[in-house]
């Protein structure tokens, strides 16, 4: 596998596997991108991990790859893991909260340097409840994207412009991939984090699990007024904390961060809407050690959700 290839996988992995953090004590499970797995040692060593991009290990489908085809489903998955019909295509709960999101369309830009800085990664995400279908594209101008589509039980993933690959989940996948997705839990797996979560969020704060951002940053929040955002009720909580935390990352070892954390988080506030982020600001300086390197970044992170319970379209590949 040439270079660029290699060094798009690690992206992948990094971002979609671990951005969050959301547990500094568990691993987290591979959230609803599929990330390859081929990055080798040999990279790891020379591109080592940003500070906020942990890698975790990866629990992708073992299907073997096949040409695209059509897909084999475009509803729901029905298996024991699932809550109730209403549940699954967002309809309000007996408390008339909605337990899952309808549809949405979400964009986190993380830049260098802060604010104003060059844009370093990019990551889309596209969900369609009813047909059970997400469209995912992480990269960046230098070493392109990686897309993947899933409808129902099929999932195809590219390089770039290379041909697509198409795998099967099982149920088992399928109905995780759904929860997750549903929830706009993009950066980990709620189920390992959730106990973790209640813990240290401060006392009226609710959220859902494997949102952006580590478990540090989500102890910081402190209401600071409400407002509407991406034409949602939200509350809004001011963060100015600093950050302190270590992880075990495969391949690496034990690595240190600390730092400081200043920002924004809007949380929905309405009944239609389960308590998501809508919209994130989040301006870090990080130092990152481990024996034999040191490395101070200042990464800021942009996070939009969008398009809330609107129609949206996903087609599998042509």
């Amino acid at each position: 596998m040439d270079r660029r290839l290699l060094a798009l996988v690690f992206l992948l992995a990094l971002l979609t596997q671990a951005v969050g953090c959301d547990s500094a004590e568990k691993q987290a499970a591979q959230p609803p991108t599929v990330a390859p797995t081929q990055a080798s040692s040999e990279q790891t060593a020379t591109q080592p991990p940003s500070p906020m991009l942990t890698p975790e290990p990866s629990t992708a489908p073992t299907v073997a790859p096949t040409q695209a085809s059509q897909p084999t489903s475009t509803t729901a998955p029905e298996t024991d893991q699932q809550t109730s019909s209403s549940e699954m295509s967002g309809d309000a709960g007996e408390d008339g909260a909605q337990t899952y999101l309808k549809s949405y369309q979400n964009v986190t830009l993380v830049r260098d340097g802060g604010a104003d800085g060059p844009v370093m990664a990019r990551f889309t995400a596209e969900w369609d409840a009813e047909n059970a279908a997400s469209r995912t594209v992480i990269g960046n101008a230098e070493q392109g994207a990686v897309e993947e589509i899933t409808i129902g039980a099929s999932r195809w993933t590219r390089l770039g412009s290379r041909p697509w690959i198409e795998q099967t989940l099982t149920p088992e996948e399928e109905a995780a991939w759904f929860s997750k997705l549903s929830l706009a839990q993009l950066w980990g797996d709620a189920s390992l984090i959730e106990e973790d979560l209640g813990s240290v969020l401060p006392e009226g704060v609710e959220l859902v699990p494997a949102q952006i951002f580590p478990l540090a940053i989500k102890a910081a929040m402190v209401f600071d007024g409400e407002e509407t955002v991406n034409g949602v009720h939200c509350r809004r909580y001011a963060v100015d904390t600093d950050l302190d935390y270590s992880h075990d990352l495969p391949g690496v070892g034990k690595t240190d961060y600390t730092g400081h954390a200043t920002g924004v988080i809007w949380v929905a506030d309405q009944s239609s809407i389960p308590p998501v982020i809508i919209r994130a600001q989040m301006d870090q300086d990080l130092t990152t050690t481990r024996p034999g390197y040191e490395q101070t970044t200042h990464p800021y992170w942009e996070h939009d959700l969008t398009h809330i319970n609107e129609p949206v379209t996903i087609a599998p590949p042509e």
